[in-house]
């Protein structure tokens, strides 16, 4: 029953986007270390829309900033411990005008503390292995899926059993868990590798690797 049709819309859009980080190392003692940083991404989208007679507006605008410090003491040669702490918060707001439908002003807020902690032990050059934690806690989070209140590890292992052979393992897992009443998330995950790498000849062009991983 229709025999034309026409459509025209046309758009026009701008994506400012400012992002910086700044970060410094100090000695403290000559076994002691404190490394500290300082991030944010900032991104701002508007647009307008036109179509027929009708001309509509929107925006994104998103914001991320973290501060973080890390303490790092070699206990031995050998052995070196780390803990740290970092903040993270942000925004992110949206809105399309005039609203129409099921389309309105929408805005969220981010704040998560998070503490760390790990080691670092190597034996000469064959044996290394390390591990890392992180936990973290919130009352504020983008989507009903994001990490919430999580605890996550991760270890690791690499050995080298001669010039020509060398072995490497790791192990991670993930909770998450976000109580509201309304979500009742729980998450959890964990993933284990191991990789062999070999090379007929110790300084020769050709190496072969294999690897395996369930997670």
């Amino acid at each position: 029953f229709v025999t034309s049709q026409q459509f025209l819309l046309s758009s026009a859009a701008r994506s400012p986007h400012q992002s910086g980080n700044a970060g410094a190392e100090i000695r403290v003692l000559p076994r002691m270390r404190v490394m500290t940083g300082w991030q944010t991404d900032r991104i701002q989208i508007s647009g307008l829309s036109t179509q027929a007679t009708l001309t509509t507006s929107s925006a994104l605008r998103n914001s991320y900033n973290h501060v973080e410090f890390d303490v790092l003491f070699d206990i031995t040669a050998k052995l070196t411990l780390r803990g740290g702490y970092r903040y993270v918060w942000g925004d992110s707001s949206s809105f399309v005008l005039p609203a129409s439908g099921l389309i309105g002003p929408e805005s969220v807020d981010l704040k998560r503390s998070i503490g760390k902690a790990g080691f670092s032990y190597r034996l000469l050059s064959q044996l290394s292995i390390t591990g890392d934690y992180a936990g973290a806690g919130t009352d504020k989070a983008y989507f009903r899926t994001s990490l919430y209140s999580y605890q996550r590890g991760k270890l690791r292992g690499s050995y080298q059993i001669s010039p020509k052979l060398s072995l490497a393992a790791d192990f991670s897992a993930l909770s998450n868990q976000n109580p509201a009443p309304n979500i009742n998330f729980d998450y959890f995950a964990m993933q284990t590798s191991v990789s062999m790498q070999w090379s007929p000849k110790a300084e020769g062009p050709l190496s072969v690797q294999a690897s395996y991983t369930r997670s």
